[in-house]
């Protein structure tokens, strides 16, 4: 009898029970922050600050100096003097090979210094005819030549603007004809200065190598002897200087 009574007791008591209180409180705070019908919005990753970006590689490694050649044209003899009278001459022919070191501190980009010390030959000649009587000179000399002056350097290119000395050795043959009857003089060797300034401009390739033009002034002048105890003649010439270069950097 009393299981009875207590089965509807218990029955009443359940029903009494709001329907949502069996409810996982975790599934109640869902839907009473997340109304149905809406998505939850998804939270807002904090700004990540961009990546440092790596330092730019230079287009080239950092070359101090190196090996150079060039060749052009510069300008012949255009005067000799002997015993104190002077002589004009046309300047007919002048060429100028060079090699030697190079050096330049804006290669890395900038301004900088150019050294450029190198070995030289020059061969020159001028003629002319006066008085029925035509003179021909011709000058070869070997030497020595600095050119030092600033540069600049952007990308692969180069420019250097340098004064430019030297120093060496020179032999004069003259030769002249009259009537039919030509005679030929060769003198001893007289110290030959020159002188001079170019703007130059170099390409850089990969690997070093590179290429340029240059453009300027230069002269000359020397004494030189024919006869030992003989008068003294100065021969001299100037003018337009044009080269090409080639040469690698290291």
């Amino acid at each position: 009898m009393r299981i009875t009574l207590a089965l509807p007791v218990l029955l009443a008591a359940a029903a009494c029970i709001p329907a949502g209180a069996a409810e996982d409180p975790a599934a109640i705070h869902r839907r009473a922050t997340h109304p149905e019908g809406e998505r939850p919005l998804h939270r807002a990753e904090p700004e990540q600050a961009p990546a440092s970006l790596p330092p730019l590689e230079r287009s080239h490694p950092v070359y101090t100096g190196g090996l150079r050649v060039s060749g052009g044209a510069v300008a012949g003899i255009d005067k000799h003097k002997v015993s104190g009278v002077s002589q004009s001459l046309d300047p007919t022919y002048g060429a100028i090979l060079t090699a030697g070191l190079a050096y330049d501190t804006s290669l890395d980009g900038g301004w900088g210094l150019a050294a450029i010390p190198t070995l030289y030959g020059r061969e020159v000649r001028g003629s002319t005819t006066s008085g029925g009587v035509f003179t021909r000179d011709q000058m070869k000399s070997y030497g020595v030549r600095l050119d030092l002056g600033p540069a600049f350097t952007a990308g692969r290119f180069t420019l250097e603007l340098t004064p430019s000395v030297g120093l060496g050795a020179g032999w004069v043959r003259t030769e002249t004809s009259s009537a039919g009857i030509a005679t030929r003089q060769t003198s001893g060797a007289g110290v030959v200065l020159d002188y001079g300034a170019t703007a130059k401009a170099l390409y850089l390739f990969n690997g070093g190598f590179y290429v340029g033009v240059s453009a300027g002034y230069d002269a000359y002048v020397t004494r030189v002897q024919y006869a030992t105890g003989g008068p003294t003649s100065t021969v001299s010439g100037g003018g337009p200087i044009g080269e090409l270069i080639i040469g690698f950097w290291y």
